[in-house]
């Protein structure tokens, strides 16, 4: 009798919450909707050259998830694979994440405001596949004849690393390793910054900091790799072993690779 309750509650909370559908509209373009029961329409428009979301057809140049712990992914509503930065693929990236892995949430757009509550079915693995920053590359990159990398933006080219960052060294001993450890701290000039890799010395002795550690792990759980956006004025730190003596830093960011001496 109790399974029979129990059967009955759970199709019942199954019919009152709200899943994601797929379809495809003309032009190649894949399409992912969700409705809540106050007729809500989440959007997500996304094919080989733009990712498009949007919440009851509002009109705003962004839109903003928040998850069930209250954490806030704000995204732009429109990511065109010509011109888009870094930071706005994997602003992207992290809000797709998060709209197929929760099983609610709450988006606000423009003056549009709507709670989801979600049954997960097997359209949720396929939003991040088909809409991510990595398809938009992949098909620019293709464009411009270049496999490996996107090409930077056109802004983005005439920037020189003191425009984007300050660099400071130091040496400290580190009491719960019993040695030395070099702490290298960068405080953004801008906002938007992502450090990707900072690489000592060529990396030899293991001189090498990424945010990239866990890169395996992010992929194969399908997850955006968790690199830190900073804002203007805001500082990061960098630790590395103490036998790096340095001579050349390699720092590579979203808005270009750089190189640096120090002796």
């Amino acid at each position: 009798m109790k399974k029979l309750i129990l059967g009955i509650l759970l199709f019942i909370s199954n019919m009152i919450a709200d899943s994601w559908v797929s379809g495809w509209v003309q032009g190649g373009t894949s399409t992912y909707e969700i409705t809540n029961d106050k007729g809500d329409n989440l959007k997500i428009y996304c094919n080989e050259n733009y990712t498009s979301i949007d919440l009851n057809e509002e009109t705003s140049d962004s839109i903003t998830l928040i998850n069930k712990d209250n954490k806030k992914f704000v995204s732009g509503s429109h990511i065109s694979g010509r011109d888009f930065l870094l930071a706005d693929g994997l602003a992207l990236d992290n809000f797709l994440y998060e709209a197929s892995d929760n099983n609610k949430f709450t988006i606000i757009m423009g003056k549009q405001k709507a709670v989801f509550n979600v049954v997960k079915n097997n359209v949720n693995d396929e939003i991040v596949k088909s809409c991510n920053s990595d398809k938009l590359m992949e098909h620019q990159n293709l464009l411009n004849g270049n496999s490996d990398k996107p090409k930077a933006n056109e802004a983005s080219k005439n920037l020189n690393a003191d425009d984007l960052y300050k660099l400071t060294l130091k040496t400290f001993y580190n009491p719960l390793l019993y040695t030395n450890q070099l702490l290298l701290e960068t405080t953004a000039m801008i906002d938007g910054l992502i450090v990707y890799e900072i690489k000592i010395n060529n990396g030899i002795k293991g001189c090498v900091w990424t945010g990239k550690g866990q890169v395996d792990y992010y992929k194969k759980k399908n997850i955006p790799i968790p690199y830190k956006t900073l804002k203007q004025f805001q500082k990061e730190s960098f630790y590395f072993p103490g036998g790096c003596d340095v001579m050349k830093i390699e720092v590579f960011t979203n808005k270009g690779d750089f190189v640096h001496t120090a002796y």
